[in-house]
């Protein structure tokens, strides 16, 4: 899916929040945080590289002492031109954190808000303050999903085979990055 966005002229590809795990909301989740420096990074910044691309994308981020529900925005250097930690996490799970949720680029100010983030009022009324370009609002579905009526449980498994670049299991998800 990023390569063929890449191909087809985009200058940004966005990915989920948590995409390399899928959202699972409770502890299990820490199973796959990984530091700024780790697999998810690595491969966001090889693949902006490689495509000449930003890409964003969000992860669970570990410090060593605290779990952040984190988005990153790689450029297409290769660098990391953003790193946002949602400021409404579920504290059951994640760290609140505070700080900018604004990242400057070569193609414009985007505006990041991680779900719940995007709930508040008072938060996207910062984020205009900010004079964006665009604002990005990542959210992901549970894994393991329940779907409703209006979506089945094949339409969702479609997405995944179609867009993922992640498997999900009853237990939480593999680190594929396909």
């Amino acid at each position: 899916m990023v390569e063929e966005a890449a191909r087809s002229g985009a200058e940004l590809v966005v990915l989920p929040e948590l995409f390399a795990c899928g959202y699972v909301p409770n502890k299990v989740i820490w199973d796959y945080a990984e530091p700024l420096a780790g697999p998810t990074a690595t491969w966001l910044r090889e693949t902006s590289r490689r495509l000449g691309v930003y890409l964003g994308a969000g992860m669970t981020e570990t410090d060593g002492a605290d779990f952040f529900n984190a988005y990153l925005i790689t450029a297409p250097d290769g660098e990391i031109a953003g790193h946002i930690r949602e400021t409404m996490a579920e504290a059951y799970c994640f760290k609140r954190s505070k700080g900018s949720h604004i990242v400057d680029t070569a193609i414009g100010r985007i505006g990041i808000g991680i779900c719940a983030d995007n709930h508040y009022t008072r938060f996207a009324g910062l984020i205009q303050a900010g004079s964006v370009d665009l604002m990005l609002m990542p959210h992901a579905w549970p894994t393991p999903f329940k779907t409703s009526g209006f979506v089945s449980e094949g339409d969702v498994l479609k997405a995944e085979n179609g867009t993922a670049s992640h498997k999900t299991t009853a237990g939480g998800c593999t680190r594929g990055h396909g």
